[in-house]
């Protein structure tokens, strides 16, 4: 089409079944470029426009995963909403009834969600979403990986909105159910997390002791770097200044070893 106008004049006139059948057309289409970032996203956008819900939700949690790693969370946070659509479609058909695997995902979709508000700093979007997920009474003695996510989200809202005391609660509960459960990596980030609130209120030994730990327990390398740049942050507030620029430089090679991931925010924090 020569301009989007005459894009969209034709579609309004398009009925429902006739714009489902050609998004869906256009995601088998897609199909053979879902290897890419690009080509992901844009067959997602047309599975969900055709309203195939159950194609969309096999293919989100990857693509989700990625867009994270590379630090997109403008994308992730319209991605995530549309999966807990489909969930809720997928639920209401008759031939589904509601199970813990779907239960999960929307746990799952509602945690990527309020990341990605986190990070893009839509305030009442990221309180909006932490109420759902403080509407699913996750049990934590019989799930306390998913609790320990929760409470671990609820910490960043409340370091968002300058409530400190808050954080650190938040923060001491997530470090708790996390290393309970087993899940290394968010246990290593509440750690640090936790290190963060402690440093900027003056706690600087509880601190350091914190992002030592969190260190150690690192899974990936980016995350180990992020622990060190804390580390760092500890060691500038004791007056360690020889000792931070040698963890900062670490940092730095860390960071640049893993294209995996992309950390523009750690980077600039790093040369900081």
């Amino acid at each position: 089409f020569s301009r989007p106008a005459l894009r969209e004049a034709l579609y309004r006139t398009l009925s429902k079944e006739q714009r489902e059948r050609l998004h869906a057309a256009a995601a088998a289409a897609l199909q053979a470029e879902s290897n890419t970032i690009e080509g992901s996203y844009q067959r997602a956008f047309h599975l969900r426009s055709a309203g195939a819900h159950v194609e969309l939700l096999d293919e989100l949690p990857s693509l989700v995963a990625q867009l994270l790693r590379s630090g997109q969370p403008q994308r992730v946070a319209p991605l995530a909403r549309w999966g807990l659509e489909a969930v809720d479609a997928v639920q209401r058909s008759e031939s589904s009834t509601p199970s813990s695997t779907g239960d999960k995902l929307r746990i799952r979709l509602l945690e990527a969600a309020a990341d990605a508000a986190d990070r893009l700093g839509t305030r009442e979007d990221q309180r909006e979403l932490l109420e759902k997920l403080a509407q699913l009474d996750i049990d934590p003695s019989a799930d306390p990986e998913s609790a320990g996510r929760v409470y671990l989200l609820h910490g960043r809202y409340a370091v968002a909105t300058g409530q400190y005391g808050l954080a650190r609660g938040l923060y001491k509960n997530a470090v708790d159910l996390l290393e309970r459960a087993g899940a290394q990596l968010e246990h290593s980030e509440a750690l640090r997390r936790l290190s963060a609130v402690q440093s900027h209120v003056g706690n600087l030994v509880d601190a350091r002791g914190l992002a030592e730990r969190a260190r150690d327990r690192a899974v990936v390398a980016p995350q180990r770097a992020l622990a060190l740049l804390q580390l760092a942050t500890v060691g500038v507030l004791e007056d360690r200044l020889e000792a931070s620029l040698e963890q900062t430089e670490e940092a730095l090679r860390l960071l640049r070893s893993d294209t995996t991931w992309s950390l523009p925010g750690a980077l600039a924090g790093a040369h900081l």
